[in-house]
């Protein structure tokens, strides 16, 4: 098995590539979303958005007056770092400072 350090890591999750850790179950590992810009009408309908963020989402929108301004409260996705568990599960993942220092990454891809 081949070890990295986490940079070497980061640099993966950069290209796109699924970074596992030495001491984790085999089939978890993490991944850096890829950018998304997701347009307000589509917000609505989004089971992972609460409703109370939703309604707020509706308001800025509602409250513009230029048209050329509505694509400002599309929500944009960036530089987020993400964890898939063995059941499918994902969730948001930071670095440790244990895992900040570690050399016992692998990359998966």
């Amino acid at each position: 098995m081949n070890y990295v350090s986490t940079p070497e890591a980061i640099e993966a999750l950069k290209e796109g590539k699924r970074v596992g850790f030495r001491y984790w179950d085999p089939m978890t590992f993490i991944f850096m979303q890829v950018p998304a810009n997701i347009p307000y009408e589509i917000t609505q309908g989004m089971q992972s958005l609460p409703q109370t963020v939703k309604n707020e989402l509706k308001k800025r929108y509602e409250s513009i007056t230029d048209e050329q301004d509505r694509d400002k409260f599309d929500i944009r996705y960036r530089k987020q770092i993400a964890m898939m568990r063995p059941d499918g599960e994902i969730t948001g993942y930071s670095f440790s400072p244990n895992k900040i220092l570690s050399n016992d990454w692998i990359i998966l891809d």
